[in-house]
């Protein structure tokens, strides 16, 4: 066993065999990671307020906002195209306008549209019309019972017209109506004499009837029942 001493190494001076080889750039540890938190993500999407923080957008009221947008951006292509003369438009932005069907005017009480030809109503032809389609074709008895005086039940519509109160009912397939169908043949007489005093008593009582325009107004339907048994309205 050699027991001699070893030399000393100098400071500052670092052995050639302990020296360590430089890192290669194309390591690839020392590539960044596809997955580590500080690389950016590419088609992230940006954080949304929630429903309830300020700034919050239902998809009601952001598709409304997508769509006023748009309508702008027409507009201002509309300006943009424009020629010479005021009011010129290109053919590929103008837009036509769909013409609204004006409602047809019935008469003054729907009840006594088919009141002297009940046969001849909508529903008893599309029902006799079903029923003979069949194979074999059934028979559809139809019994006619009273013409006037049979409604015992009947909710209507209130709504303000020349300033008055009124109840009556809507014109078919609108929602427009006649002072005159206030009193109508098909309700009980009792429903009649209802009508009147609600509309004077309203009206006493400056009580709003309901507008559709504007959603204001106190009161927009009544219903009015007939008990058979006393002959009383409620």
């Amino acid at each position: 066993m050699d027991n001699s001493p070893k030399p000393k190494r100098r400071r500052g001076r670092r052995d050639e065999s302990t020296t360590t080889p430089p890192k290669s750039s194309s390591s690839p540890s020392s590539a960044p990671k596809e997955n580590s938190p500080s690389a950016p993500k590419s088609g992230r999407k940006r954080d949304l307020p929630k429903k309830g923080d300020e700034g919050y957008l239902s998809p009601t009221q952001l598709r409304n906002r997508r769509k006023r947008k748009k309508q702008k951006r027409d507009k201002d292509d509309d300006a943009g195209a424009g020629g010479d003369g005021e009011g010129e438009k290109s053919e590929e932005v103008k837009v036509k306008k769909k013409k609204k069907k004006k409602p047809t005017k019935g008469p003054g009480n729907p009840d006594q549209k088919y009141i002297r030809q009940p046969l001849k109503c909508p529903i008893v032809l599309s029902a006799q019309s079903h029923f003979s389609s069949t194979t074999p074709p059934t028979p559809y008895p139809i019994t006619l019972g009273p013409l006037t005086r049979w409604r015992n039940i009947s909710k209507l519509p209130c709504r303000s017209i020349n300033g008055s109160i009124k109840f009556g009912l809507f014109q078919p397939g609108t929602h427009s109506m006649n002072a005159k169908s206030s009193q109508s043949p098909a309700h009980h007489p009792k429903i009649n004499e209802a009508i009147l005093f609600m509309e004077k008593g309203c009206g006493e009582c400056e009580v709003k009837a309901y507008e559709e325009k504007d959603g204001e107004g106190e009161l927009k339907f009544v219903i009015f029942n007939i008990d058979r048994k006393e002959e009383k309205v409620r």
